[in-house]
């Protein structure tokens, strides 16, 4: 095994769970400081010793020296050349055979790990040999500096040397099942359980059953393999946790010796869920679900939506194409862009006359109320949209052509980062962005605009259903973005419905700004979902629906409470 031949001047002494300076965040990490409360409070928690943070960061170090020359590849080799120091080895394995472990269980314990945006994202080792330990520890060292861990932490804003990361080493089991409880409101117990191994369970890739115990104690369901009690056990032991760490989460698992705490932490504060509406049902629902989809915000509602609404699928489908590409970097210089808005205008009114029949400012009246209507969901209005006249084609794509033109040129001059960005913003606000009277920066996230609740009813209305599991109530909708390779990922893109196969660790850097998850598989006990809970994104898992399945130009709508995803397919681009 190879290992450093030189140690830090003072190193400090490996604690076990039971020392109290196992207890301190920032010596064991978040995870290892949990579970070392909950043994002082009396859980079952299985022994550990733990390398602390100040170990590990001469390590760290060497590789935030390499990340900035190489890149992730040159930052873990990094690490891996590092070692870890002799006395440290020979401490790991002293406190091991003093313990009688023949296998070991490796894991993280970094200090940003008590913020849910960080679950699954470093790595665990399972079934290691003693002498492997110190193979073992280098990984986990390593795992902050893989390209997924570091497109987490740029989207995060977190630096990777503010990982701090803590390795914690306890005795493996043969753990004959286990999964995720979550402590409700009413105080029953919401379980994600599954036999034999939890890894897949945890990383996304297995399915678990759900069951449910009631505050009384009763059981609501179950798991071939997993006896009634155990599921009660587990129920009682979240009950337990919550209590002694104010932890409504945990992850646990049972062997013969019972029902053990494997890990604990904060449930993810939610937005209230909006009030659901009913959906809006009408021949002309998909059509103007996939405009509104491509052409959220003010400066769209300004410019485009008025007389885009004549031939919602034909300018959807412009807009798609167009302003797909992404967002040039900033180069500074905001030439053109009141050109731009103006020429937007001038199009505009000329497709207003032959959309509504009327000179451009009884035009732009008619349609604003029409965009008032169809906002608050009135009886009639999808009717009213489709006896609209039809605008000129080419004007059209001319129109669409400006826009995008707008959107590169104002991410450029350095005033918005995405197209999302650019179309959230009103006219007037752009302008004072360009004249620097704005708000400072850009936005980090982009929130829901009025039209999503809009978009939600129509999909509703005009989409095909399909059920799984909720993760979070809420409801969202946007375009589709399909996950169809983990390989080379797609880029982000604000306030769409990330679509994926399995909902594992490496899809978390897309979810930073989308509107909601979805998964064909998976389950409720996936490290993605606590991600997702903390970004206040609803999911739905093991709902069938692949990425496979649904074209490029689709709007899912979402619900995470009853497990409902709605599909509005693409339409075709008629002329």
């Amino acid at each position: 095994m190879a290992t450093a031949t030189t140690a830090p001047p003072t190193l400090p002494v490996l604690p076990t769970l039971d020392d109290p300076a196992a207890a301190d965040p920032a010596v064991a990490g978040a995870k290892a400081a949990a579970l070392a409360r909950a043994r002082a409070a009396g859980l079952p928690v299985l022994p550990g010793v733990v390398v602390p943070v100040a170990i590990g960061r001469p390590a760290a170090d060497a590789a935030l020296a390499a990340l900035s020359a190489g890149g992730s590849g040159a930052a873990r080799l990094a690490v891996l050349e590092h070692g870890v120091p002799d006395p440290v080895v020979e401490a790991v394995a002293d406190a091991v055979r003093a313990a009688g472990w023949s296998r070991l269980i490796v894991r993280s314990s970094a200090v940003v790990e008590d913020v849910g945006i960080w679950s699954g994202a470093f790595s665990t080792f399972t079934d290691v040999m003693p002498d492997e330990a110190a193979i073992a520890v280098r990984g986990v060292w390593a795992s902050p500096f893989g390209v997924h861990t570091l497109e987490r932490a740029e989207q995060a804003g977190t630096d990777p040397g503010e990982v701090a990361m803590a390795v914690l080493v306890q005795p493996m089991r043969d753990l004959h099942g286990g999964g995720r409880a979550e402590v409700q409101a009413d105080g029953g117990v919401r379980l994600t359980a599954t036999t034999g191994h939890l890894g897949d369970l945890m990383a996304g890739w297995g399915s678990g059953v759900e069951v449910r115990v009631r505050p009384d104690g009763a059981v609501e369901g179950g798991v071939d393999g997993l006896a009634t009690p155990v599921l009660a056990a587990a129920a009682d032991l979240a009950r337990r946790t919550a209590a002694a760490l104010d932890h409504e989460v945990i992850e646990w698992g049972a062997d013969d010796g019972g029902v053990w705490l494997l890990q604990s932490g904060r449930r993810a504060v939610r937005t209230a869920a909006p009030a659901s509406a009913a959906p809006l049902v009408g021949q002309g629902a998909a059509p103007v679900a996939r405009l509104l989809a491509v052409l959220p915000g003010p400066l769209a509602e300004e410019l485009v939506l008025p007389w885009a609404l004549g031939a919602p699928d034909v300018v959807a489908g412009l807009v798609r194409h167009v302003l797909a590409l992404p967002a040039p970097a900033p180069a500074g210089g905001p030439v053109g862009l009141e050109e731009d808005l103006a020429r937007l205008r001038h199009l505009g009114d000329q497709m207003l006359r032959q959309v509504h029949g009327q000179r451009p400012d009884r035009a732009r009246a008619d349609a604003g109320a029409l965009l008032q209507a169809l906002r608050a969901g009135e009886d009639g209005v999808l009717d009213r949209i489709a006896g609209l006249g039809r605008p000129d084609p080419s004007v059209a794509a001319e129109a669409v052509e400006v826009l995008a033109g707008l959107v590169g040129r104002a991410c450029r001059a350095g005033v918005a980062r995405s197209t999302r960005e650019v179309l959230s913003l009103s006219g007037a606000a752009l302008r004072a962005r360009l004249a620097g009277t704005g708000p400072e920066g850009v936005v980090d996230r982009v929130p829901p605009d009025r039209w999503e609740p809009v978009l939600h009813r129509l999909a509703v209305g005009a989409g095909e259903v399909v059920e799984g599991t909720g993760v979070g109530a809420g409801t969202a909708a946007g375009p589709v973005l399909r996950v169809t390779s983990l390989a080379d990922p797609p880029a982000p893109r604000a306030r769409h419905v990330v679509l994926v196969d399995r909902p594992v660790p490496a899809v978390a850097p897309l979810l930073w700004n989308a509107a909601a998850l979805v998964a064909a598989g998976g389950s409720a006990g996936a490290h993605l979902l606590e991600v997702a809970g903390a970004l206040n994104i609803p999911a739905v898992v093991a709902c069938g629906l692949r990425p496979g399945d649904v074209g490029e130009g689709a709007v899912l709508a979402v619900d995470g409470g009853s497990g409902q995803v709605w599909q509005v397919p693409e339409g075709a681009m008629a002329s």
